[in-house]
C-alpha cells in the first residue's frame, strides 16, 4: 500500500497538483477498515505501461477489495461483499485547477455480484506471490459488460444495503459521493435480504429515477457553433446545453483478479481425489452509463 501511496503522490506533484490533493490521498488510503492479507501484483496495460494492483481479503467480514491507479489518473477501488451478493466500484477523479474544478470527485457504482466470478474470500486470503517482480497476465479476458445506472442512491442510506459501503464509497470523506445503482439490482437485493434491508424501498424518496434516454454529454461538448437560416446564433443554444443534465459514459477495467480455483487430480492406491492446486485469473471491463448535472462533469467521455 505504501508503494501505491508514493506513486500516487508523485503523480500529483508531477502534474502540478496542490498540497490539499496530496493530503486527500493520505486520507483516502489510510482511513479504511482493516483489511488483511494484502497481495500486490504487477500488470501491464495495452500501451505497455507497468502498474500495480493491490488486493485485500477480510475473511471475518467475507469481503474483498481490489485497488489500482489507472493510467488516466483515476483511482479505482472495487469492493466485493459476498454475503450480500454486492460489488461496488469507487472512482476518484482529480479535478483540473486550470478549469476551476473542485480538487476531486468521488463516484460510486453498485451492482449485483455473480459469486461464480470470484474465488471465496478465504481462498483469496491464502494467496501468496512467489515472484514479486513478475508481470501478471490474466488467463481469461471476460470482455466488456454494459451497465445502465438509472438510479441515484442517497448516500446517507447506503449502509442499509451493506455496512461496508460507507468505507467502500468513502461516504462523508471531505466531499459528497454520487452513488449510482440499477433498479433491477435494488429489487434483487431487497428480495434476498428483506431483514437486512427493511428500510430500503425502491419507490421511496432516497432514490431518484433518472431520465430514461438523456442526451450524451460528449454531444454537448462537441456541438458546432453556427448561425442558422433565421439568423439565430447557435452559440446561445450550445451554452445552454453545457448547463443541462446529460448521460455520461465511463469505461473501467479490472485487469487481473482471481476468478476461479484450479483443481488437480491425485491418484493414490487406485483412488482418485481432487485438491486445490492454484487459481485462474481473469480480466473484466465495464462500460457504465449514468446521468450528471452538466457535460463538464464528464470531460473524459470522448
Amino acid at each position: 500500500m505504501m508503494d501505491n501511496l508514493i506513486k500516487y503522490t508523485r503523480l500529483l506533484i508531477g502534474n502540478g497538483k496542490y498540497f490539499a490533493r496530496i493530503i486527500f490521498v493520505y486520507l483516502l488510503l489510510f482511513t479504511r477498515d482493516p483489511f488483511t492479507c494484502e497481495l500486490t501484483v504487477n500488470l501491464q496495460n495495452e500501451g505497455g505501461e507497468i502498474f500495480q494492483e493491490s488486493i485485500w481479503a477480510n475473511t471475518s467480514a467475507d469481503t474483498v477489495k481490489i485497488e489500482h491507479l489507472s493510467t488516466n489518473g483515476f483511482m479505482i477501488s472495487q469492493m466485493i461483499d459476498f454475503r450480500r451478493y454486492l460489488q461496488s466500484f469507487r472512482v476518484t477523479i482529480l479535478g483540473e485547477e486550470e478549469l476551476d474544478e473542485i480538487p476531486h470527485r468521488t463516484i460510486c457504482f453498485l451492482m449485483s455480484l455473480d459469486e461464480n466470478d470470484f474465488i471465496p474470500s478465504d481462498a483469496m486470503a491464502k494467496l501468496i506471490q512467489k515472484n514479486r517482480g513478475t508481470i501478471r497476465q490474466p488467463d481469461t479476458d471476460k470482455g466488456r459488460k454494459i451497465y445502465e445506472m438509472n438510479l441515484v442512491l442517497n448516500s446517507s442510506e447506503a449502509a442499509s444495503i451493506s455496512p461496508f459501503l460507507k468505507e467502500a464509497c468513502q461516504i462523508d470523506l471531505l466531499v459528497p459521493t454520487n452513488i449510482y445503482a440499477n433498479h433491477f439490482d435494488i429489487l434483487a437485493w431487497t428480495r434476498m435480504h428483506q431483514r437486512i434491508m427493511n428500510t430500503i424501498h425502491p419507490s421511496s424518496e432516497i432514490f431518484s429515477q433518472l431520465e430514461p434516454h438523456p442526451t450524451r454529454c460528449n454531444s454537448h461538448l462537441k456541438g458546432p457553433v453556427s448561425v442558422d437560416k433565421h439568423g439565430t446564433d447557435s452559440a446561445w443554444k450550445h451554452l445552454n446545453n453545457l448547463k443541462s443534465p446529460c448521460q455520461c459514459r465511463l469505461n473501467l477495467c479490472i485487469d487481473w483478479y482471481p476468478c476461479s480455483l484450479k483443481y488437480c487430480r491425485n491418484r493414490d492406491n487406485g483412488q482418485t481425489s481432487t485438491y486445490r492446486c492454484g487459481i485462474l485469473s481473469c480480466k473484466r471491463c465495464l462500460e457504465l452509463f449514468f446521468a450528471v448535472d452538466h457535460p463538464y462533469d464528464c470531460l473524459w467521455d470522448d
